[in-house]
């Protein structure tokens, strides 16, 4: 979306998935706060929910199975948070 134009964001949870139009992602990390981390220009997630991560290959794995990329930008702030939080890596 450009400037100005609703993003269409897709909230996976426990439970269920939900689609909705907003803003910008600042916005919605603004309003999230911790324990949520951008993962990418596209991705946010909670950290408390995530189950392991792979450092190689740069991608987490949530409780509920999927696996998400990590953006090479983004990438050492979110090892550290990971890391602070006791999150296990993957073996190859």
């Amino acid at each position: 979306a450009t400037a100005g134009q609703a993003h269409v964001i897709e909230l996976t949870t426990d439970n269920s998935r939900y689609q909705f139009y907003h803003k910008s992602m600042k916005q919605i990390m603004d309003s999230l706060g911790d324990p949520f981390v951008k993962l990418s220009q596209s991705e946010i997630v909670n950290i408390d929910k995530v189950k392991s991560y792979h450092p190689i290959e740069k991608t987490l794995t949530v409780q509920n199975g999927d696996k998400l990329t990590i953006a090479q930008r983004l990438y050492g702030k979110i090892s550290r948070a990971l890391k602070a939080r006791n999150i296990p890596t993957e073996k190859d």
